[in-house]
């Protein structure tokens, strides 16, 4: 049913949470830029998609974009604290190898708590040997409610 309230637990925290419930539940709505816009990501650099300003809980992220098609090297997408710098600041990444004939679609998701108001940004990293096209880049925050 599209109204039932689903629960669960994240691994190592014991903490219980809820989702689907418009009373439990706040929803930072889809954030995204305008269906179609194209980012520039070059071979072997972090390139920022969007970013989305949090604040104190704890939220389920979810981000996806479209890389253009390329048969070479892979495609990363992940949430980071910073806009460009170092790996060491991204916090979740998921990657796909490249694919011959079709634009991959890369989705990311994690679950991130914060104490202070915060910028999580989406950042692109591609090694195909050729600057590549990112397009219509997308951040879900949903904020989760502790229900222990």
């Amino acid at each position: 049913m599209a109204n039932d309230v689903s629960y669960f637990k994240i691994p190592g925290d014991s903490t219980v949470y809820a989702f689907n419930d418009p009373d439990v539940v706040t929803v930072v709505p889809t954030i995204s830029n305008n269906t179609g816009d194209t980012v520039s990501a070059e071979t072997g650099a972090i390139t920022n998609l969007m970013s989305v300003s949090l604040t104190p809980g704890k939220y389920l992220l979810i981000g996806t974009a479209t890389f253009q098609a390329n048969s070479t090297g892979s495609r990363s997408l992940g949430f980071a604290k910073s806009a460009s710098s170092a790996t060491e600041d991204r916090f979740s990444q998921a990657t796909v190898a490249a694919g011959s004939g079709f634009a991959p679609r890369v989705q990311v998701v994690t679950v991130w708590g914060i104490t202070t108001t915060t910028t999580v940004y989406l950042n692109a990293v591609q090694t195909s040997g050729a600057t590549l096209s990112v397009s219509a880049p997308g951040i879900q925050a949903i904020r989760l409610q502790d229900l222990s």
